[in-house]
This record gives C-alpha cells, structure tokens and sequence, in this order.
C-alpha cells in the first residue's frame, strides 16, 4: 500500500482516456510492423548480392530460383554438384517442394548450373 502525505498530489486517471482492445491491437500491430521492417532492414544490410556468372539460362536460374531461394545457395553447393548433382536438386525443387518450373526452364537450369557452377 503506498502512504500518503499532504505533499504527494492525489492523481486520478483522466476519464476522457479510454483504452479499448481495438486501440491496443493497433498500437501492437503498429510496433510489430516496425519491429519487422527494422529487423528485415538490418538484415538485408549484411547480405552481399549474389552476381551470377554470364550464360544461357542465367535468367531461367534468377527468375525461377530466385523467386523461392537466395541464389547464394548455388555458389555454396557447387564444389559438391556435378551434372547429375545439379540435374537432382532442380528435379527435388519441383518435385518435392513445388517450385513452379516448367520442363524447358528446368532443363536450362540444371544445364547452366552444371556448366557453371559444376565439380
């Protein structure tokens, strides 16, 4: 219980302030909005952009992967991939986790890759 005395001033919560549930679920939304924008922002400035090498089905590999993945991901796994290597993981991207990649663009992809970025 906190002890009054004459000196401390009596301080009553204004009436014309009134808080609902919607009030606090903007206030949150809007931190949360900032929080993340702030978060992917400091993020994103650590990243280097990733500069493919020149080639036929550059494009294919930029348009189509880069649209699910950082494209970082193939200069990480090329000294481990040859043809086959590259030709099953452009197989599984579809396959198993439904990249939309027609069978031309998949083949132009799986062939620069293992031109490219091939052991």
């Amino acid at each position: 219980m906190i002890k009054r005395n004459s000196s401390t001033p009596d301080v009553k919560p204004s009436s014309s302030v009134n808080f609902t549930a919607g009030h606090l679920a903007y206030a949150f939304a809007v931190m949360l909005t900032a929080a993340l924008f702030w978060g992917v922002a400091a993020a994103r400035a650590d990243e280097t952009d990733i500069v493919l090498k020149e080639g036929h089905g550059r494009d294919a590999v930029i348009n189509n992967c880069g649209a699910c993945h950082s494209l970082d991901y193939i200069q990480m796994n090329s000294p481990f991939l040859d043809k086959a290597g590259w030709e099953g993981e452009v197989t599984k991207m579809i396959k198993s986790y439904g990249a939309p990649i027609d069978d031309a663009d998949a083949k132009e992809i799986a062939a620069y890759l293992s031109a490219n970025y091939g052991k």
